[in-house]
């Protein structure tokens, strides 16, 4: 443990070292964006219970929160993060033309806390 800390703060007692820095490097860095991301979109907070068979839906990032310059001046996302419960079988998502202009857009799911096949039905298509 010395070794290690002498190596990475250049110290041998953590009483020497900051709280965040030994934790970004123990933890790493993206365990920690994705702390952030939870705080700023409220995921931690408590949820309601849901009964089998129950559906529940939930917005959790809305587009207008994204400051001017990460947004796309054609295309857009109503709702950026959507959480669904299975007894939902189905989850909407709307893609807002912002000009009005004819245009091509490709949509694609990406796995995450739910794979293809197992859980979703996988989408690739040009719209």
């Amino acid at each position: 443990m010395k070794n290690f800390l002498q190596k990475t703060f250049g110290t041998t007692s953590v009483r020497d070292i900051e709280l965040s820095e030994l934790k970004k490097v123990l933890e790493g860095e993206p365990l920690m964006k994705r702390t952030m991301y939870r705080k700023m979109n409220a995921v931690a907070q408590s949820r309601p219970a849901i009964k089998k068979g129950e559906k529940y839906r939930k917005e959790h990032v809305m587009a207008a929160n994204y400051d001017k310059s990460q947004r796309n001046l054609q295309w857009g996302f109503k709702c950026l993060h959507l959480s669904v419960s299975e007894a939902n079988h189905v989850a909407s998502i709307t893609i807002e033309n912002k000009q009005g202009i004819k245009g091509e857009i490709t949509v694609k799911t990406r796995d995450d806390t739910a794979t293809a096949l197992d859980d979703y039905e996988a989408i690739d298509t040009l719209l």
